[in-house]
Protein backbone atom coordinates (compact mmCIF):
# COMPACT_ATOMS: atom_id res chain seq x y z
CA UNK A 1 0.00 0.00 0.00
CA UNK A 2 0.93 3.45 -1.03
CA UNK A 3 0.07 7.08 -0.27
CA UNK A 4 -0.57 9.37 -2.69
CA UNK A 5 2.94 10.38 -3.44
CA UNK A 6 4.32 6.87 -4.01
CA UNK A 7 6.01 6.81 -0.57
CA UNK A 8 5.21 3.37 1.50
CA UNK A 9 2.74 4.13 4.27
CA UNK A 10 3.20 4.69 7.43
CA UNK A 11 4.03 1.47 9.30
CA UNK A 12 4.44 -0.53 6.09
CA UNK A 13 8.33 -1.93 4.50
CA UNK A 14 8.73 -0.38 1.42
CA UNK A 15 6.94 -2.23 -1.79
CA UNK A 16 4.09 -3.18 0.26
CA UNK A 17 5.53 -6.26 1.57
CA UNK A 18 4.07 -6.04 5.11
CA UNK A 19 4.50 -4.10 8.21
CA UNK A 20 8.18 -3.22 9.41
CA UNK A 21 9.04 -4.56 12.67
CA UNK A 22 9.72 -1.84 14.41
CA UNK A 23 5.82 -0.90 14.74
CA UNK A 24 5.12 -4.75 15.87
CA UNK A 25 5.25 -6.02 18.90
CA UNK A 26 7.17 -9.20 20.25
CA UNK A 27 4.43 -11.36 19.02
CA UNK A 28 3.52 -9.35 15.77
CA UNK A 29 7.68 -9.77 14.70
CA UNK A 30 7.37 -13.43 15.77
CA UNK A 31 4.77 -13.91 13.61
CA UNK A 32 5.88 -11.79 10.79
CA UNK A 33 9.38 -13.52 10.73
CA UNK A 34 7.09 -16.96 10.67
CA UNK A 35 9.32 -18.49 13.59
CA UNK A 36 7.70 -21.43 15.11
CA UNK A 37 7.59 -21.17 18.97
CA UNK A 38 7.95 -24.99 19.28
CA UNK A 39 11.64 -24.52 18.10
CA UNK A 40 12.52 -20.77 17.95
CA UNK A 41 12.16 -17.56 20.31
CA UNK A 42 9.13 -17.60 21.79
CA UNK A 43 7.39 -14.18 22.58
CA UNK A 44 7.63 -13.90 26.33
CA UNK A 45 11.84 -14.71 25.38
CA UNK A 46 11.78 -11.70 22.78
CA UNK A 47 10.41 -9.20 24.80
CA UNK A 48 13.08 -10.02 27.60
CA UNK A 49 15.76 -9.78 25.68
CA UNK A 50 14.65 -6.46 24.24
CA UNK A 51 13.72 -5.41 27.85
CA UNK A 52 17.87 -6.19 28.92
CA UNK A 53 19.60 -2.92 29.40
CA UNK A 54 22.51 -2.37 27.12
CA UNK A 55 25.80 -4.53 27.67
CA UNK A 56 27.80 -1.22 28.93
CA UNK A 57 24.96 0.13 31.28
CA UNK A 58 24.68 -3.34 33.82
CA UNK A 59 26.32 -2.94 36.71
CA UNK A 60 29.97 -4.14 37.31
CA UNK A 61 33.11 -4.07 35.55
CA UNK A 62 33.47 -6.67 32.86
CA UNK A 63 32.87 -4.97 30.54
CA UNK A 64 35.89 -2.67 31.20
CA UNK A 65 38.34 -6.18 30.66
CA UNK A 66 36.64 -6.13 27.15
CA UNK A 67 37.33 -2.87 26.45
CA UNK A 68 41.13 -3.12 27.52
CA UNK A 69 41.51 -5.83 25.53
CA UNK A 70 39.82 -4.62 22.15
CA UNK A 71 41.73 -1.45 22.99
CA UNK A 72 45.10 -3.39 23.56
CA UNK A 73 45.23 -5.70 20.67
CA UNK A 74 44.53 -2.74 18.34
CA UNK A 75 47.30 -1.11 19.18
CA UNK A 76 48.99 -3.94 19.48
CA UNK A 77 48.38 -4.61 15.36
CA UNK A 78 48.69 -0.99 14.66
CA UNK A 79 52.16 -0.87 16.49
CA UNK A 80 53.79 -4.28 14.75
CA UNK A 81 52.19 -3.15 10.94
CA UNK A 82 54.42 0.02 11.70
CA UNK A 83 57.67 -1.92 13.48
CA UNK A 84 57.85 -5.30 12.60
CA UNK A 85 59.53 -6.01 9.27
CA UNK A 86 57.73 -8.85 8.30
CA UNK A 87 54.71 -6.83 8.34
CA UNK A 88 55.78 -4.02 7.31
CA UNK A 89 56.95 -5.77 4.05
CA UNK A 90 53.44 -7.22 3.53
CA UNK A 91 51.12 -4.65 4.86
CA UNK A 92 54.12 -1.53 2.71
CA UNK A 93 54.04 0.19 5.67
CA UNK A 94 57.28 1.77 6.98
CA UNK A 95 58.36 2.81 10.24
CA UNK A 96 57.21 5.92 11.92
CA UNK A 97 59.52 8.38 14.26
CA UNK A 98 58.31 9.60 17.42
CA UNK A 99 57.35 13.25 15.81
CA UNK A 100 54.98 11.11 13.75
CA UNK A 101 53.58 8.46 16.02
CA UNK A 102 52.51 11.92 18.26
CA UNK A 103 50.96 13.26 15.45
CA UNK A 104 48.65 9.98 14.80
CA UNK A 105 48.28 10.06 18.85
CA UNK A 106 46.69 14.06 18.56
CA UNK A 107 44.51 12.99 15.52
CA UNK A 108 43.08 9.65 17.70
CA UNK A 109 42.50 12.16 20.82
CA UNK A 110 41.06 14.71 18.72
CA UNK A 111 38.33 12.38 18.10
CA UNK A 112 37.76 11.52 21.94
CA UNK A 113 37.81 15.54 22.78
CA UNK A 114 35.29 16.92 20.03
CA UNK A 115 32.94 14.25 20.90
CA UNK A 116 32.52 15.10 24.66
CA UNK A 117 32.76 18.56 24.17
CA UNK A 118 29.93 18.00 21.92
CA UNK A 119 28.09 16.06 24.74
CA UNK A 120 28.86 18.72 26.74
CA UNK A 121 27.19 21.37 24.77
CA UNK A 122 24.22 19.32 24.22
CA UNK A 123 23.87 18.70 28.16
CA UNK A 124 24.35 22.33 28.32
CA UNK A 125 21.55 23.57 25.99
CA UNK A 126 18.75 21.25 27.07
CA UNK A 127 17.81 22.53 30.48
CA UNK A 128 15.72 20.44 32.56
CA UNK A 129 16.79 16.99 30.94
CA UNK A 130 17.76 14.41 32.91
CA UNK A 131 21.15 12.02 31.63
CA UNK A 132 20.15 8.67 31.75
CA UNK A 133 23.23 6.28 32.57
Amino acid sequence: MATHTGAAAPGLAPGGEGPVSHTLSADGVLRAEKVDEQCGLSSAGATSLSARPPILTRGGFAWLIWVGLVIGVSSLTLLLATAFSPLQTFLKTTSLDARQWLVCLAVALSIVVVSEIRKAGRRHSTPGRQETR
